[in-house]
């Protein structure tokens, strides 16, 4: 029995360059249409469900804006070594951290009381129930992060499943609570002490 296949953003690492780049151009077509209706993404969907296929297409499109132009992956695969990807709020603290880079009294969001404009627009995501408009609010900061200039990557599986269980409101504040942590309760980087650097103790 052959394995299943791979969602794009998976393969797209694990594939000789013309071939990615074919990938990428083919994932960017889903972006603004509608799941089924562009034959040149058909190739990319994994599933037949009609629920796994619109989330998928929705992510496909997500994906390819983002890593349009960037060298790097921007999808982080959990594996054994890594098993807590960052996950879309994650990222978006990390967009955070670069708008206000220049700003040494703003640390995280609990500085600015959420009254930023990446905490707005996750505020305004995290109070829809329709897909087609939570997607359009995560394509518009994925835009945001791209526009940096900074590599910026997350989990774009656990997104798929976010965006297949979102009409599930169980479902969706669990995910909703999961991004929001990442977001507002960011892991402190440790810092490097001199003596560590020198090897000391």
């Amino acid at each position: 029995m052959s394995e299943p296949r791979q969602p794009v953003w998976v393969r797209y690492q694990k594939t000789p360059e013309h071939v990615s780049q074919k990938l990428l151009i083919a994932a960017r077509k889903a972006v603004a249409t509608e799941p089924g209706t562009v034959p040149e993404v058909w190739p990319l969907y994994t599933s037949s469900a009609a629920d796994a296929i619109a989330a998928e297409h929705a992510v496909v499109g997500i994906w390819g804006t983002h890593q349009q132009g960037d060298p790097r992956p921007v999808h982080t695969e959990k594996t054994e070594e890594n098993p807590w990807p960052p996950n879309f709020g994650g990222a978006c603290r990390k967009l955070f951290e670069e708008q206000f880079s220049g700003d040494p009294t703003v640390k995280s969001p609990l500085d600015t009381m959420a009254e930023d404009t990446i905490s707005k627009r996750l505020a305004v995501l995290s109070r829809t129930d329709e897909v087609a408009v939570a997607v359009s609010h995560i394509t518009s900061l994925v835009r945001l992060m791209r526009s940096t200039g900074t590599h910026i990557a997350f989990d774009y599986t656990d997104l798929f499943w976010a965006l297949r269980n979102w009409n599930n409101p169980d479902k969706r504040t669990a995910t909703l609570y999961r991004w929001s942590r990442s977001y507002f309760y960011a892991p402190q980087k440790k810092k490097t002490t001199t003596a560590a650097r020198a090897g000391g103790k």
